[in-house]
Parts: C-alpha cells; structure tokens; sequence
C-alpha cells in the first residue's frame, strides 16, 4: 500500500494526506494516459511489421515456387537428352519415354510459369530466353531420333558428336541455373526481411507489454486492485489481440467498434454490462439487430458521419434504464491505407452529472435565505411560458414597509426571519402553476395565470398586504410590518413580460408614494379595508 512507501508525519493532518492522495492519483493519471500512448504506438507498430513479414513470406513462397519449376525444367531438359542418348545406343524404344514426356510436359511447365510470374519481367524475359533455347534443343533432339528412325543412324551419330547440341544443352542449363540463382537470391532477401522483422515485431511486443504492464501496475498499487502481474504480462504476451482487450475491458466507459457494415467487432465488459449480455452474443450483430429499429434510427445519422472521417459526440436518453442519460463519441477506425474501417465508439455515464448539473441550476434560480425563485429564476419561469403569451397574466411586485427598522431594532437575524415567514406565507396563498420569487431586499414578486378578472388579482393583492400584515414572532416579542403592492394585468396591448415588470415597478412605487400598504395598478388604489 502507499502508506509503507510515504514517510507519515506524526503532525500531517487529514488536508495534508488528501493534497497528497490527490497528487499520486494525479501521477497515476498521468501513467495511465502515458501507458495507453505507448500501447496504441505499439499495437500501431507490430500491425505494421505483421503487415510487411506477411508481404516478405508470401514473396519467399511465390520464389520458391519459381525455384521448384525452373528445376522441374532442368530435370525435363536432362530426361529429353538422357532418353535420346539411351535409345540410340540400345536401339530400345523404352528409352524414347523420358524424351517423350519432356517434349509433352516442357510447354505445360513453362507455360504454368510464365503466367505466374507474369508480374515479374525480369523473370518473364529470361522464360523466353529458355522457351528459345530448349525449343532450340528439343529440336535437334527430334531430328537424330528422325534421322536414326530412317535408317540414317550413321549420320545421326555424328550430328549428336557434334558440339551443336552440347552447346545449346550447356546454353539452356546455364540460363536456367541463372534464373534459380536470382530467385534464390530473392529468396534470401525475402528470408532476412522475415527474420529482421520478427526481430522487430519481438522488441515491439516487448516495449508495448513493459510500458502496459509498468502503467496498470501503478495504478493498482493506487487503487489497491491490482491483479497478478504475472497473469496480466502473460495475457499481454499472447496475442496484439489480447492485449488490446485486456485495456478495453479495463477502461470503465463504454466501448465498442463497429465495422462499415454496422456490425459490432469487438465490445469491453462496460458495454456488455450496460447491454446486458456477453460479448459472444453481440459480436457479429448489427445495431439493429442487437437493440432494435429505434435505436438503430438513432444511431445511423451519426454512424455515417464517422464513416465520412468525422468525429461526432452526442447524447442519448433512456428514461427507463440505470444509465438514464449517455454522452457517446463516435470516432473513424482508420485503417494503414487511410481508409475507414468502421467506427469506435465510447460511451460515457453522465447520468448523475445531469442531475447534478439540474440540481444546482435550480440551486442558481433559487434565494438561499427563502426558498423562493431569485430574479433569474423568476425571469425563467416567466421565458418558460413561451407562446401562453401575456393575456391572463398578472403580475405583482410586493415591497414590505418599516421593514428597515426591524433591522436597525431588532437585529439582521430577526430581519432574516421576517422575510422567511412573510415568503412562506404568501407561497402558500398561490397555486403551484403560479410563481413566487424574492427580488432582493424586502421586494417581492409574484406571477399569476389565468386570473378572470381584475377584482381577483385585487383580492389577491389585498390578502398579501395581510399576511404581511399579521405580527410575526421574534423570539419573544412580535414584529408587525406592511406591505405595498404594485400590479400588472396583462392585456393584448402588451409586448410582452418585460414591458408587464416594468409597469409592475412602476405601480409598486406609485403605491408606496401614495402612502404604503396600498395597492396600486388595478381599477382601485385605496388602501386595503
């Protein structure tokens, strides 16, 4: 654990060990991302030297290939000659057999040849040189068997003593002996580029699985998680595969790739869980088939602008899963050539960071001392209505009276407890459609909808000036103040909430100058009876 390897202070205190504990997992981050650079360099790598020594053994097959063909031909040409020397001298027909599958055999060989190594012209120039050559000697062979047939046995004789045919038996062996000396230089090249790179394939296998193994073996000493090392490097030496999961199934997002067809390739065991099944039931199937029609819709638009080489990220909802809202990235899979292979996608949880960036979004719209919305969150309520419009709206601006003296006699915390009671009472005299929020201060204000007449909005007013009117208790002793009420009735004449506010304000201060605990802005402005 950590703890053996820090020297602890008697004096630490508890912030000293979170700044600490903070900066190891900081290191560890830093291993981490360090680890999976090195990773990805490596895996990039050994897919480029697999690449190149498969490139390199299927040139050393095709060479030895070659090689065999060109010494099947040899062993052709040597037979043709061997039978023709044997029949002449025994005068035995049995001989002509190796002549005679040469002569039928050579063209089939050469032929077979020439198309394979139809790529290669050096080659291919040097298969005519031999068609030219052996063509040459079959010939001469054909004529003395001829020429000894037809009772001419003296002559055939000496046209074979001649060095005529000796010469293009030695032209012919030696062009072809050249041939499969070059392939065989070929052969060994191909044979030093195998062996270099599998020496480098080796040494990146290497490098990749120390620093893989070096970066989680960091991070679990941390997390104090950490799996056997052993088990972890011997999976790491296996296959690139292996290794490439091992760090996948460690990573707690969700991922998965998913080839241009739409099928999935390969999935960690985030995805799996999220999914609810192994991955040898998702690998192979589609989008559609592995989650339906609905989610395949939503997928496809941005599938296929990943496809085009775009990185995308967006947010899906599932009301009725445990992952309510998913932030997924859908990134290309591009291959050596530059061509997209398909798509990697990485799914994020941020379900409680949607939460919690709601909750403290309400948190900003609220008034921490009362509860009730803040002018920010009044004005939201008041956007939120969108197209209701501003008929049927009334709005009330409220501004308690000889609240300052409460204050100054009292003390700010009875002040405090003022505005707390006389907020709860009037969020209580309104519906819950209707809003209340606490401006600043001791002003208030209150959105009303639906409201049938002016009278009612009055009513309304009037019980506000009441309750603000009844004595509140301070510990022992009761406070008593007023209110004044400043009153917008939407009509169709107005633009919109803005222009109500501000008519609201207005009344609000024609109240309080005509004497407080009024309400001004309606068809009355007498004082509440």
């Amino acid at each position: 654990m950590l703890k053996d390897y820090v020297h602890q202070s008697p004096l630490e205190t508890g912030f000293h060990k979170r700044v600490r504990r903070r900066r190891w997992l900081s290191v560890t981050a830093i291993f981490l991302v360090c680890g999976l650079v090195s990773l990805i360099a490596g895996v990039v790598a050994l897919a480029h030297q697999l690449d190149a020594a498969r490139v390199s053994i299927a040139e050393r097959v095709e060479t030895g290939a070659r090689i065999r063909e060109l010494q099947a031909m040899m062993v052709l040409l040597v037979d043709a000659e061997t039978g023709q020397r044997g029949y002449m001298l025994t005068q035995k027909r049995r001989y002509l057999e190796p002549y005679e599958h040469a002569v039928v055999s050579f063209p089939a060989a050469l032929s077979a040849t020439r198309l394979a190594a139809v790529h290669d012209v050096h080659l291919s120039e040097q298969l005519r040189d031999i068609e030219r050559l052996v063509d040459r000697k079959l010939t001469e062979l054909a004529k003395t068997i001829r020429m000894y047939d037809e009772g001419h046995r003296g002559d055939a004789l000496s046209l074979v003593q001649t060095d005529e045919g000796q010469r293009l038996m030695e032209e012919a062996r030696a062009t072809i002996v050249a041939a499969i000396e070059e392939l065989r230089v070929r052969r060994e090249a191909a044979d030093r580029r195998v062996l270099s790179g599998s020496t480098a394939i080796a040494r990146w296998a290497l490098v990749t699985t120390i620093a893989l193994i070096l970066s989680i073996g960091f991070a679990a000493m941390q997390l104090r998680t950490m799996y056997t090392s052993g088990k972890r490097s011997e999976k790491a030496l296996r296959t690139q595969t292996s290794i490439l999961n091992l760090v996948i199934d460690e990573i707690p997002a969700i991922v998965a790739i998913v080839d241009v067809d739409g099928r999935y390739r390969l999935v960690n065991k985030s995805f799996e869980r999220w999914r609810g099944r192994t991955r040898m039931h998702i690998i192979g199937k589609s989008i559609r088939e592995l989650s339906g029609e609905e989610e395949h819709e939503r997928s496809a638009p941005w599938m296929q602008r990943a496809l085009k080489g775009e990185t995308v990220t967006f947010e899906k909802d599932y009301p009725d899963a445990n992952i309510k809202h998913l932030s997924v990235t859908y990134s290309p899979l591009v291959l050596e050539g530059g061509e997209i292979g398909g798509v990697v996608a990485i799914g994020h949880d941020v379900t409680e960071h949607r939460q919690e960036r709601s909750r403290l979004q309400n948190l900003s719209q609220r008034d921490a001392l009362t509860g009730l919305l803040n002018r920010s969150g009044f004005e939201g309520y008041l956007d939120s209505r969108g197209g209701e419009g501003v008929t049927g709206l009334t709005l009330m601006y409220v501004d308690l009276d000889h609240f300052k003296p409460v204050n100054d006699v009292h003390g700010h915390a009875a002040g405090d407890e003022v505005l707390r009671v006389f907020a709860d009472r009037i969020q209580g005299m309104v519906r819950p459609s209707d809003a209340v929020a606490r401006l600043g201060g001791d002003e208030f204000a209150i959105a009303l909808s639906g409201l049938r007449s002016e009278a009612d909005a009055h009513t309304i007013a009037s019980d506000v000036i009441a309750a603000a009117e009844r004595p509140i208790p301070i510990g022992e002793q009761s406070v008593v103040v007023s209110a004044s009420v400043g009153v917008s009735f939407g009509t169709s004449a107005d633009i919109d909430w803005r222009s109500m506010i501000e008519r609201a304000d207005d009344m609000l201060y024609r109240a309080k100058k005509s004497g407080r605990g009024r309400v001004s802005g309606l068809g009355s402005e007498e004082p509440r009876a």
